[in-house]
């Protein structure tokens, strides 16, 4: 608007000082001028804060929607893709979505308004040059359409590559002490190099398919700038047109093409933007195969039963996981399942608070099929100690109560001490306040274990799933964390998956399983007796625990 208002002051300040016929004086021209200036840089500032404001808010919502959408997809989603290009995702490619809620939709308002106030200036001076001038932008229009394709593809491109980049760096830093033992450094070194040169020469591309459009603007608004020259300068020795008003003509026309050089600047910023809100929408659209039913009620747990009923299962159709599960796990029991690797024990505990669902047969708490009812009930009666231990990076207590924030004080340090690392706590400089780093790096692989065991007894379910939770702990812990465990004073279902077969001599019910399929079961003595599977395993272990 400023620059409107000076260019549109040029005729009558070229009449002023020349003595060409002024309509107004000189200072009033100039107090004009200066009221517009002051005027443009407040309105602009105030446009400038406002819009980008807007824009935050805009994409902290996208943010938040799209990292719960992600929470809420399955776990064979994210199984499959790396959490690290989903990360990339959720903060990089927002954030080119906020660029253009943000600066580039204030920049692209501004240098619009600019062009159209400026052609205004020149259609309002003579409209016959006004469409010499026009010219310009079918032309950079048609140009910039057959460029656009190919800068959309390689801006695809260049942002799977950067998100796969980025996976790639935090796996590598995770996995630090897996390259240090095998002095891996130059190794990763090179192949981030490798990867780092192919990015640059991607964004290399990338620039170049962008800066293609330089050379393109300024041929055609050179061009169609000499055509008004010499146009109006052929009506000015006509005397149909004025010589200040041919110069403020020229002043308008130069300083219009300026910002329209800038939108198409703009244009790559919001392609970029596009691209990156393409591939946010992929994963919004993105539904999950392990949902909660139309008519779904809530699971009121009474005693706990649970029961498998001819379950078929498998990640992908040629490979059958497990097939015919048929299992009565008593309310209150301990449970067992053995086998050796690759048997489908894990698989077969995951199916209870729906990870993945069957493909056949059907699974029921106390008789109530558990496709029935909401994933949220189902999981608030289920603790569950996984063969990873996942940690936060927070204090002892806020990783102990994750599985109930409201519990007291007094509550987690019980749970702690049902897990034999209450002491271990109590021995930090700053006990339960502790921060035990990124995964629980700070702590040995069985304290994190005994962390993640009275994080699950804290929740109190009535169903509890052990896979290998024990597998980290020495002899007396572990069994100071197995009598805890039977003595629970709500007597929970437990399922037990181990290894060891030592540590589940003791079950009500031992279930062995092999290639996906159960092929005996009883108490340990019993199937002592059988002299199957479970006895070769048995013998096995003893052997183990002997060397």
């Amino acid at each position: 608007m400023a620059s409107s208002t000076v260019i549109m002051m040029i005729k009558p300040a070229l009449q002023a000082s020349f003595g060409n016929h002024p309509t107004m004086p000189i200072m009033l021209i100039a107090i004009i001028i200066m009221l517009a200036s002051i005027v443009a840089g407040i309105s602009q500032y105030v446009q400038t804060i406002i819009l980008e404001k807007t824009g935050l808010n805009i994409v902290a919502e996208l943010r938040r929607d799209l990292f719960n959408h992600i929470l809420k997809l399955d776990v064979s989603y994210l199984m499959r893709n790396h959490v690290g290009q989903l990360s990339a995702i959720c903060m990089e490619e927002t954030a080119l979505v906020r660029d253009i809620t943000g600066r580039i939709f204030v920049g692209s308002l501004q240098d619009t308004l600019s062009f159209v106030f400026l052609i205004g200036i020149v259609i309002y001076q003579d409209w016959q040059l006004a469409l010499v001038a026009m010219i310009a932008v079918p032309l950079l229009a048609i140009g910039k359409g057959q460029l656009s394709v190919r800068r959309k593809k390689l801006m695809r491109q260049l942002l799977e590559s950067r998100s796969q980049l980025i996976s790639r760096i935090s796996e590598t830093l995770f996995n630090v002490r897996l390259v240090k033992i095998f002095s891996a450094e130059e190794r990763e070194t090179d192949r981030m190099h490798q990867s780092f040169e192919d990015l640059s020469k991607l964004h290399l591309d990338t620039l170049r398919a962008r800066s293609l459009s330089l050379p393109l603007n300024e041929v055609i608004t050179g061009t169609c700038i000499i055509l008004v020259m010499l146009v109006g300068s052929w009506r000015a020795n006509l005397g149909v047109m004025t010589l200040p008003a041919l110069t403020t003509i020229l002043v308008a026309l130069i300083s219009a093409y300026r910002p329209l050089k800038r939108l198409d600047d703009f244009g790559n910023s919001i392609q970029e933007g596009i691209t990156a809100a393409e591939r946010i929408k992929e994963i919004l659209d993105l539904d999950s195969e392990v949902k909660d039913a139309p008519d779904a009620n809530e699971l009121l747990v009474g005693n706990g039963e649970v029961v498998f009923e001819n379950v078929d299962f498998h990640y992908s159709e040629d490979k059958p996981c497990l097939r015919k599960i048929n299992l009565k796990i008593p309310a209150g029991s301990t449970v067992a399942i053995v086998g050796p690797s690759g048997a489908g024990k894990s698989s077969l505990i995951n199916l209870i608070p729906r990870f993945f669902d069957p493909v056949g047969g059907k699974i029921l708490i106390d008789g109530t099929d558990i496709k029935n009812v909401t994933q949220k009930s189902l999981r608030n009666s289920i603790a569950m100690v996984t063969q990873e231990t996942l940690l936060f990076d927070d204090s002892v207590a806020n990783n102990i109560a994750y599985s109930y924030p409201k519990a007291t004080r007094a509550e987690i340090e019980n749970a702690a001490k049902a897990a034999a690392i209450h002491e271990f706590i109590s021995s930090l400089p700053l006990g339960y306040d502790t921060l035990i780093g990124a995964r629980g790096i700070k702590l040995s692989g069985g304290e994190r274990q005994r962390l993640s065991i009275a994080r699950s007894l804290l929740k109190g379910s009535r169903i509890l799933l052990l896979d290998e939770a024990t597998s980290s702990l020495d002899n007396i812990s572990e069994q100071d964390v197995k009598q805890a465990i039977i003595h629970l004073p709500n007597k929970p279902t437990r399922v037990v998956i181990a290894h060891r077969l030592s540590t589940i001599i003791d079950a009500d019910l031992i279930v062995v399983m092999d290639q996906g399929a159960i092929v005996e079961f009883g108490s340990h003595k019993q199937l002592l007796k059988n002299n199957g599977l479970y006895t070769k395993l048995y013998l096995m272990d003893q052997e183990i625990s002997v060397v």
